[in-house]
């Protein structure tokens, strides 16, 4: 929350390259102190390091690998058993992910979610410097957003908007009416585009007014969904279907 303000007063007070090699030094550093965590937690688990057994299949095809691993990857490339194997995983994850078709339909709703420009990400932060935003107009608009997620996500539609719609409607309803009213929220967005006046009071207020409000159908609907894959693909399948929405929702995203 504190990050778009602190980023100002560096770019403001110093320089923007000074910004991005502070920014790129705190990720390094933060990334050795992650890593440390990491082995800490390792050896501090003895049970992390015991090696998961082998289902009888998997004990069947670890037979014909060779004790060196280069041996290993070249068999499991070249031989017979091993990609008719994983041809056969696929195929059946496949036919899983198919066959749960009300949670897929959720999970790829919400993962198409990832596929805008309509929210404070890159694309949004660089149109703003286009039409002339100040730094500290941006950041202090990029931590309303960042506080109004976190209210709109852990208070009001966590507490009290999903449960009362998902009561009275149904837990399906309550996911499309969610979505659309994040759809009616971001028309005074997409208008904003249109109103050419630069950095003028209407286009500012239609847009990120327009934007704060579609949080909320935003994160009800993310409440709705994961409460349909929990409670409408059988347990065995709602991890496969998780994953499948997790990768989604990275390629959307890159490709927004």
């Amino acid at each position: 929350m504190l990050a778009p303000l602190f980023v100002a007063l560096l770019t403001s007070t110093a320089s923007t390259m000074v910004a991005v090699y502070f920014i790129a030094a705190w990720n390094v550093a933060s990334l050795v102190i992650e890593y440390v965590c990491i082995l800490m937690v390792y050896n501090s688990s003895p049970i992390l390091s015991v090696p998961k057994p082998l289902l009888p299949e998997e004990n069947q095809a670890s037979a014909y690998l060779g004790n060196s691993r280069w041996q290993d990857l070249k068999y499991c490339v070249t031989s017979p058993l091993i990609l008719g194997k994983v041809i056969v995983s696929i195929k059946r994850n496949i036919i899983t992910i198919i066959s749960s078709i009300t949670p897929l339909s959720a999970s790829l709703s919400y993962a198409m979610l990832f596929l805008t420009v309509l929210s404070m990400g890159g694309t949004m932060i660089a149109y703003m410097v286009a039409k002339q935003y100040s730094d500290p107009v941006i950041s202090g608009i990029r931590a309303v957003c960042v506080v109004g997620k976190y209210i709109w996500k852990t208070g009001l539609a966590a507490t009290f908007i999903s449960p009362i719609l998902t009561r009275r409607l149904g837990l399906i309803r309550c996911g499309l009416w969610s979505i659309w009213s994040q759809v009616f929220c971001l028309l005074p967005v997409v208008l904003a585009f249109y109103i050419d006046d630069g950095a003028g009071i209407t286009s500012t207020v239609l847009l990120f007014l327009g934007m704060a409000l579609s949080r909320v159908g935003l994160w009800s609907f993310d409440l709705a969904e994961t409460q349909i894959i929990q409670e409408g693909a059988p347990n065995d399948r709602a991890g496969l279907i998780s994953g499948f929405q997790y990768s989604l929702c990275n390629v959307f995203g890159e490709l927004s």
